[in-house]
């Protein structure tokens, strides 16, 4: 899709916050409001900064929905958490373009930075400026954010230059906006933990969807295989809310909590893949059999967790057969594997 040009956008308008407050509840015919009604209006004029756009967008739904200023933060705030669990894992699934006062006025609210102004504020300006205010770019660079507490000028100097970096790889603009924040994302994981993005990488080189969850932790079982199983998986399970939370956190994964599973998001691996040369397969291979020998040895798994990682063992197994994974591991998970065949 064409890029929307700059001159779309017209200059936002900032107002202070006393001014911004009267004109909202002028706009609405709400100047008599008090208690939490009148909390609330001041919460939203705090969450976009006073951006004027933003002020009057958020009347003319009120207007609209004869609803009170609180049940309208309310709906909001569902709206943003069900668009996070429906695309969080796809998000390219969208090519909106938002207005521009009212993507700064988002990425304000979200990042629960209410209060910018000077440079930081013009930052966010230009960030949204440059990448034609698309929805999912501006979602992702807020994940980012919150999730790294970075300021909107050193975000927007990052990703500025990590963009002319992928110029060659992503001609596309938009993808490469894209591309570009996630790029940074994993980034921000890996000086959190190696481990998490190593994950990442094991798991982008089996290319399977539904990961269970108690994979997660799969370096952490190559290191504490011997101690007793009862700790073991009490200590796994506080270490794969750890990785799944930082990956979740920059929306890197869609955990499927309804099925214990988790899927890495496909732009995720499409960058991911690019980092990583062919070579390098067959390491992430060896990991991914030694923690899978671990995950579903009867020794720490249920039935539970053996039946949902089945179809990880039986990649597993395939991969094995080639001749490449010769280890005591690979061999002790085709064993493990066809005596749970047997038993089913």
């Amino acid at each position: 899709m064409m890029s929307l040009p700059s001159m779309y956008f017209p200059a936002p308008v900032f107002l202070d916050h006393k001014t911004a407050l009267a004109y909202l509840l002028q706009l609405t015919n709400r100047t008599d409001a008090s208690g939490d009604e009148l909390a609330a209006a001041e919460e939203y004029v705090r969450g976009v900064n006073g951006l004027e756009r933003a002020i009057e967008q958020f009347a003319t739904m009120l207007n609209n929905s004869q609803m009170g200023f609180r049940s309208m933060l309310v709906e909001l705030a569902q709206q943003g958490a069900n668009w996070r669990q429906e695309k969080a894992g796809y998000p390219f699934a969208s090519n909106t373009y938002l207005d521009k006062d009212l993507a700064v006025a988002s990425m304000f609210q979200s990042t629960d930075r209410a209060d910018v102004g000077g440079d930081e504020r013009d930052a966010a300006v230009e960030f949204v400026q440059e990448v034609n205010g698309l929805e999912v770019v501006c979602e992702r660079a807020a994940s980012y954010l919150r999730a790294t507490q970075s300021d909107f000028r050193s975000f927007l100097n990052a990703f500025r230059q990590r963009r002319i970096d992928l110029r060659c790889a992503y001609p596309d603009e938009n993808l490469r906006a894209l591309i570009a924040v996630i790029s940074l994302s994993i980034d921000a994981v890996g000086q959190a933990s190696s481990d998490a993005v190593t994950l990442l990488c094991a798991v982008v080189w089996t290319r399977l969807s539904h990961i269970p969850e108690e994979f997660a932790p799969f370096l952490w079982y190559r290191n504490h295989y011997e101690i007793d199983p009862a700790s073991a998986k009490r200590e796994a399970a506080l270490e794969r809310e750890r990785k799944l939370d930082l990956l979740a956190s920059h929306a890197l994964i869609l955990r499927r909590v309804d099925r214990c599973t988790f899927e890495v998001d496909p732009l995720v691996e499409a960058d991911l893949q690019n980092r990583i040369m062919e070579s390098e397969r067959p390491a992430f291979m060896m990991l991914i059999i030694m923690a899978t020998f671990y995950l579903f040895s009867p020794r720490y798994a249920d039935s539970d967790v053996q039946e949902c990682s089945l179809p990880l063992a039986l990649y597993c197994a395939e991969q094995i057969a080639t001749g490449q994974f010769d280890t005591y591991e690979a061999g002790g998970l085709v064993h493990d594997t066809a005596y749970y065949l047997y038993q089913k």
